[in-house]
């Protein structure tokens, strides 16, 4: 990096900082901010630069005259655990604590006779800005009973549930929405002040200043006074200890597990990474601080899951029941791990609702998702050569005309318009669960005419010749799909209802189907009344689900013609003739969540009912096991409050059975 890059580079993480903590809306991504601000310190540290730029562009152009008692310091970032091992190695100490990092405004808030009278920022660590006129807005700060006097340091920002509110309610009064909820705390707490409405955010304690007991007793008192502390937002998810200090060992093991995204994404608020710190306070006075930061304590970045890239185009999918979805077409970024080129825009409203453009700077999202999103456009980056994205009057598949009727549009031909979709979908691991037909197979088959329905999977003649021409399928593979498709006609009733694609079910509602009308002919012989008594139907998806079924007689029928039995599945009985009230789980209410190891979660629940079980998606107090897997997140919580017994996927086969 030369001066006049440098110079560039300082110019940017200003603006981002001045957007950051202004109104919120940061014209970059944590991750960029953080990658710009490492090169500014390197061309400093190498330079012999001292007067702070790089310390002045990371807290923001607002700083405030309100003195701190004692400084408020930010962290050092450290991205790689080899990294980490050493910073650890090196302190020397035993005994660490260890919270999410919560990227919201750090502030620091002043109780006297157990109520808040001041709340300051951060600002330059030295000096802060007073924003107590927006302590109103902390939905979960409390006013404590006894004459507590003292400084609580923590983060505001907005929970997942919080910040949709917020948006709904920005977009409402005509503002754009926050682009993300970590950027947007900021700028709705300032704006506390001259905004008609309110949006609630929370508060997360991590310091309790002038404290000299560990960092983990500290927690533990103001958790007794009322407070939320950083670490509450992992209970009951089993990640991190709530009152008790961890070894390296089991420092490393936490950063393992939380940095898988799909675990992240299980919690109430968004995170980015961890702080570990020293938990006696003897280690801390040992090791000091700098000007900037404390040798004692660091935070562990998770690798990206956000980033800013230009929309350069979009186009459509048709999904299975001719559901339209615009999808973002990116110049290429780096989030969650993976080069992302494409992302979901999820439906014409949303995209009208954010206002996303074509030539927009978007933030792209990648948080547990195994598909990216577009989250929002980034205003200030706009130069007016930006075209809106418009909802087409046609299906651009089959030029069909269009059921506007929903939030979501749909091709009004619906599944006739999606049949490789459709196929696709049942021929997955949760239907028919035939291996060696991947999308590219049958979109062939769709396209040369060799399927045109899911029954047709199973009538044609010659099929090994059709699959090798038709499906430009390997001619040594051809035999091994024939031998699935025999296979998959004995599938069980379950099964052959989600293959069905009827709209208005999925998985868990196919099985519900499958175990109280028994068979095929049963089924559709059910009157809408009979539908609406299955558990979670009701009788409007009643209605869906019987016009289904009749727009379907005739797939059905050929299905049964080509051999298919969809016979319902008997469940193993303890002893031969034993009634299923003597099946081990018999009345019984099980949840599944979080991933599985031995089978995938549609099989753990075709399991758990063949026990006699009902597999419930939710957690209630009539649950009776939760069986959760690494990611159970909320589900789990809730189970704990409850009293609901919880076991791990271990624990569950070892006493059932069904070990693989």
């Amino acid at each position: 990096m030369d001066k006049t890059t440098y110079d560039a580079v300082v110019a940017q993480l200003q603006a981002a900082s001045a957007a950051y903590y202004g109104d919120g809306n940061s014209v970059m991504s944590d991750a960029e901010f953080d990658d710009l601000l490492a090169q500014v310190r390197d061309f400093d540290a190498t330079n012999g630069i001292t007067d702070g730029i790089a310390g002045k562009v990371a807290v923001g152009a607002v700083t405030g005259d309100v003195a701190h008692s004692t400084p408020m310091l930010s962290l050092d970032n450290i991205f790689d655990t080899s990294v980490l091992r050493t910073w650890m190695k090196r302190a020397d100490v035993t005994e660490w604590a260890i919270e999410p990092k919560l990227d919201g405004l750090a502030v620091a808030i002043q109780y006297e006779s157990g109520k808040p009278v001041q709340m300051v920022t951060r600002g330059d660590g030295q000096h802060g800005e007073d924003v107590t006129f927006a302590i109103g807005q902390i939905a979960n700060l409390p006013t404590l009973a006894g004459a507590f006097f003292g400084e609580v340091r923590g983060e505001i920002i907005f929970t997942r549930e919080q910040f949709d509110a917020a948006n709904s309610a920005r977009v409402a009064h005509g503002k754009p929405a926050f682009a993300n909820a970590r950027n947007g705390a900021a700028g709705a707490l300032r704006g506390a002040k001259d905004r008609a409405y309110d949006m609630p955010m929370s508060f997360f304690a991590y310091d309790l200043t002038g404290s000299h007991v560990s960092h983990t007793e500290s927690m533990h008192r103001l958790r007794v006074l009322g407070f939320e502390v950083a670490v509450d937002v992992t209970a009951g998810m089993s990640l991190i200890p709530l009152d008790r200090s961890l070894d390296a060992v089991e420092v490393a093991g936490v950063v393992t597990a939380t940095a898988d995204p799909l675990v992240r994404g299980q919690l109430p608020v968004e995170t980015d990474g961890l702080v570990i710190k020293a938990n006696q306070p003897a280690d801390r006075d040992r090791l000091g601080a700098g000007s900037r930061a404390p040798r004692w304590a660091v935070a562990f970045k998770f690798p990206a899951e956000q980033g800013t890239t230009k929309l350069i185009g979009w186009d459509m999918e048709v999904g299975r029941t001719g559901v339209l979805t615009p999808r973002a077409i990116l110049n290429p970024v780096f989030v969650g791990g993976t080069t992302v080129t494409y992302a979901t825009l999820h439906n014409f409203e949303d995209v009208a609702r954010k206002d996303i453009r074509v030539g927009d700077t978007v933030v792209i999202v990648r948080a547990g998702e195994v598909i990216p999103r577009v989250e929002a456009a980034v205003l200030a980056g706009r130069d007016g050569s930006e075209t809106p994205i418009v909802a087409p009057t046609s299906c651009p598949r089959c030029g069909g005309p269009l059921d506007a009727s929903q939030a979501r549009l749909r091709c009004a031909a619906g599944r006739d318009c999606g049949v490789a979709e459709a196929i696709s979908y049942a021929v997955g691991r949760d239907a028919l669960n035939i291996e060696g037909l991947g999308k590219t197979q049958v979109s062939n088959l769709v396209a040369s005419e060799t399927f045109v329905d899911v029954a047709s999977i199973f009538e044609t003649g010659a099929v090994e010749n059709l699959l090798v021409t038709g499906g430009k399928v390997a001619p040594a593979n051809a035999p091994k799909i024939v031998a699935q498709v025999e296979k998959a006609k004995s599938a069980p009733l379950a099964r052959v209802i989600t293959a069905l694609g009827i709209k208005g079910t999925g998985r868990s509602m196919s099985r519900r189907l499958a175990a109280h009308f028994g068979s095929m002919a049963a089924l559709q012989a059910a009157t809408v009344t009979e539908l609406a008594a299955v558990d979670g139907v009701g009788d409007v998806k009643a209605e869906l689900i019987r016009t289904e079924l009749d727009v379907l007689a005739n797939v059905i029928t050929r299905l049964a013609a080509a051999g298919v039995v969809a016979a319902q599945d008997q469940p193993a009985a303890p002893a031969t003739d034993a009634p299923a009230s003597a099946l081990p789980l018999a009345g019984k209410s099980v949840c599944v969540t979080g991933t599985m190891v031995s089978r995938s979660r549609n099989e753990m629940n075709e399991f758990v009912e063949s026990l006699g079980a009902k597999a419930s998606s939710s957690v209630s107090k009539n649950t009776d096991i939760l069986l959760a897997g690494p990611g159970a997140g909320s589900k789990l919580a809730k189970a704990e409050s409850l009293g609901v017994t919880v076991m791990s996927e271990d624990e569950f086969l070892a006493e059932f059975g069904g070990g693989s």
